[in-house]
């Protein structure tokens, strides 16, 4: 499958003319027109995210609905971040506008059961965040969990309501 274009061409007036969205249930469906046989759930989930075709061009759902409900598609450097993490859960009110680096933030920890900024170095541990697409070092600690308070006292300061910690 292509890849569908951050933005496009496509406009909220002819995105509005092919579907309806329930902001409270996150559903976006087919509008009747001709040539759509039914009038159901649209899109499907690929690699966690829902995704509407349009005009043979997939797009991630979330995306799309930030275009119907705003008119506009995100200002350049801003995409649409799930609050609670759930890729598939487009209710308007889960749906907010993060830079990439605080939709990073907002993230769960890549390996399950491991702390979030903390990397073993030799006996001790470092910690270590990323901000604006560069690492910053934190200090090395005796304990995983040292490394972890680290982390998670400047992820707070600098990520705000954005800050994930767990």
């Amino acid at each position: 499958m292509r890849r569908a274009p951050i933005k496009s061409d496509l406009t909220a007036e002819y995105v509005r003319s092919l579907f309806l969205y329930d902001p409270e249930s996150g559903i976006v469906s087919h509008k009747p027109r001709k040539g759509v046989r039914s009038l159901g759930r649209a899109g499907c989930v690929n690699s966690g995210y829902r995704r509407l075709k349009i005009n043979q061009i997939p797009y991630q759902e979330h995306r799309v609905i930030w275009l119907m409900m705003t008119g506009e598609w995100p200002p350049n450097g801003m995409e649409p971040d799930h609050k609670n993490l759930d890729k598939t859960d487009n209710r308007w009110i889960n749906l907010r506008l993060s830079t990439h680096s605080q939709n990073a933030h907002n993230a769960k920890p890549r390996v399950a059961g491991k702390l979030k900024g903390v990397f073993k170095n030799g006996k001790r541990y470092m910690a270590v965040i990323g901000i604006g697409g560069k690492q910053m070092y934190l200090g090395t600690y005796d304990t995983p969990e040292m490394a972890f308070s680290a982390y998670s006292e400047k992820l707070q300061s600098i990520a705000g309501e954005f800050a994930r910690i767990a």
